[in-house]
């Protein structure tokens, strides 16, 4: 006589159920991981820059014991009649505020030469070394000034002054600064536009 047909022995649904789980989560986590791998760009800290934007009114710290305040500006055009403005130029300023360096940590931190960003030139450099255009923005009430200007016990107040070409309408104000402890360099940047 046959012997009865052996069943299977029973599993645990349970047990079914967590391993199934399991699974379909391993094929989920590898699919999305090989996923990133493929798109994935370096970290702008990982490759030793970090963007911070601020905003006017944000005072912020660039490193070396000095913070760094832009509360607005102005614009000065042809129509105004600035003595020494360059034809088809117009003058951005910046009001600024510096607090806590030395001209010696300015330069640690490399303040010399912040930039202003616009599209229709690239990168500029602030200042002029044109005095009849330097005199007449006293006209204006708008004192330039440098960073490398900066002294610990007081602090720095004035503009930054910066020659754009006329209609130029969108901007970023930028400062570097460069931590030597970890090789960061950071880009401090403030967007505005002007109508």
């Amino acid at each position: 006589m046959p012997s009865p047909p052996r069943r299977a022995p029973r599993r645990n649904p349970i047990f079914t159920v967590v391993l199934v789980f399991v699974i379909l989560m391993v094929s989920i986590l590898s699919v999305q991981f090989a996923g990133s791998m493929e798109t994935a760009e370096p970290s702008p800290s990982v490759a030793g820059l970090q963007w911070l934007t601020h905003s006017f009114n944000e005072e912020f710290s660039i490193g070396h014991g000095i913070s760094v305040l832009v509360t607005g500006g102005g614009v000065i055009t042809a129509e105004d009649n600035l003595a020494g403005l360059p034809q088809g130029e117009t003058c951005i300023y910046l009001d600024i505020e510096v607090k806590g360096g030395s001209g010696e940590s300015a330069e640690k931190a490399d303040l010399s030469e912040p930039y202003l960003w616009c599209e229709e030139e690239g990168y500029l450099s602030p200042g002029t070394d044109n005095s009849e255009l330097l005199y007449g923005l006293e006209d204006f009430g708008v004192s330039p000034v440098q960073f490398s200007d900066c002294r610990q016990e007081d602090p720095l107040y004035g503009q930054i002054v910066f020659l754009v070409p006329e209609g130029s309408t969108e901007f970023t104000f930028g400062l570097e600064q460069y931590d030597e402890l970890s090789g960061v360099t950071y880009m401090h940047e403030i967007y505005f536009y002007i109508e």
